[in-house]
């Protein structure tokens, strides 16, 4: 392949993993073990695979076969929300676990008071029963209104459910992954904002 000053941007694979955005050490709720091992191996395991992906996507020749396109594009997908959903997530951690601003009236107006969203979002998240998966909160500009959502990648079934279309994920609460939650622990409000 050509170097990376003439290789299209879409095929260069040059994304770099962003460093946590606080002191693992420092908070409350999560182990900074648990914290640093997701952040090393899940999050950027996710960047580095995308990076390939993309790298194997430039070097596909012009007569391959479109299943091969297909597969490495569905890869791709699973990869990229992988990455920047971490980036939410780590994003998002820290504070001093209470909410509020245009994310609490927006989660007040839809479902009636925080608690009853909180019920939602968590139940959402144990769902996942300790797979692979997210509940993302996401702003939704059909209904103009907060919504919570289920995302599970599905390789073994060649599916992905991803994002629903045209919909932006509020980065105040953006990601919660059961992975990221102590084992046991049934309480995921320490350390969240």
């Amino acid at each position: 392949m050509a170097d990376s000053m003439t290789t299209p941007p879409a095929y260069r694979g040059s994304h770099e993993p962003k460093p946590l955005p606080f002191d693992p050490s420092k908070l409350r709720g999560l182990s900074e073990k648990l914290l640093r091992s997701h952040h090393e191996n899940n999050y950027t395991g996710a960047v580095k695979r995308l990076n390939l992906i993309q790298q194997q996507l430039g070097q596909m020749p012009k007569d391959a076969p479109p299943y091969q396109t297909g597969s490495l594009k569905r890869e791709e997908l699973i990869a990229t929300n992988s990455m920047v959903l971490h980036e939410f997530y780590f994003g998002n951690l820290g504070g001093d676990g209470k909410p509020s601003g245009t994310i609490t009236d927006l989660i007040t107006a839809q479902y009636g008071s925080m608690g009853t969203w909180e019920q939602e979002f968590r139940q959402t998240g144990l769902s996942l029963a300790g797979g692979s998966g997210w509940v993302v909160l996401a702003f939704d500009p059909h209904e103009k209104a907060a919504h919570t959502y289920w995302l599970k990648f599905l390789r073994e079934c060649s599916r992905t459910h991803s994002q629903l279309a045209g919909q932006t994920a509020a980065p105040p609460r953006a990601g919660w992954s059961r992975a990221l939650r102590p084992m046991g622990n049934h309480d995921d409000r320490a350390g969240r904002r």
